[in-house]
């Protein structure tokens, strides 16, 4: 079950529900959206508690020492960082595979998946930045028109 609410300061941890995974989240955080997807893609039993990033509540340091999203808690083992959280869970539910079998085309969805990360990152900076707003346009453009090229050749949308 999902819990709409952003927990923040002053909040109490959620009772966890029997046999159910837990993922920390954010809505809008792209990388626990990351994560959100894969447990969705594998069918893992999970309930989502969303923190709020700006007010973390005191508890959520127990679970992530950084208070970032997101962190899964899996049979009482607690994941971090989107990227690691899905090759544990690859690794752990085989089915259906998040990469191809072929090594080539793993590495470079890898690879694809790291250009696209550090997109998303820039993408917050450029939100954020006083710099010259066309200058945040163009690099934001240049680096989504990389992305689309990518895609295009490999007749997707998505990256698999």
């Amino acid at each position: 079950m999902m819990r709409p609410k952003h927990l923040g300061q002053g909040s109490t941890e959620p009772p966890k529900e029997e046999g159910k995974s837990r993922l920390y989240s954010m809505h809008f955080c792209p990388f626990a959206q990351r994560a959100r997807i894969i447990c969705n893609v594998k069918k893992i039993p999970h309930d989502i508690v969303n923190i709020d990033l700006k007010n973390k509540p005191d508890w959520y340091f127990k679970i992530h020492p950084k208070g970032l999203v997101p962190a899964l808690d899996l049979e009482g083992q607690i994941l971090v960082e989107s990227l690691d959280i899905a090759e544990f869970l690859n690794e752990k539910y085989p089915d259906p595979p998040l990469y191809p079998a072929d090594p080539e085309k793993k590495a470079k969805d890898k690879e694809l998946i790291e250009k696209f990360s550090k997109l998303t990152a820039a993408w917050s900076v450029a939100l954020h930045s006083k710099d010259d707003k066309s200058s945040r346009e163009r690099y934001i453009t240049d680096a989504l028109l990389k992305m689309e090229t990518e895609l295009v050749k490999r007749g997707t949308t998505f990256y698999g």
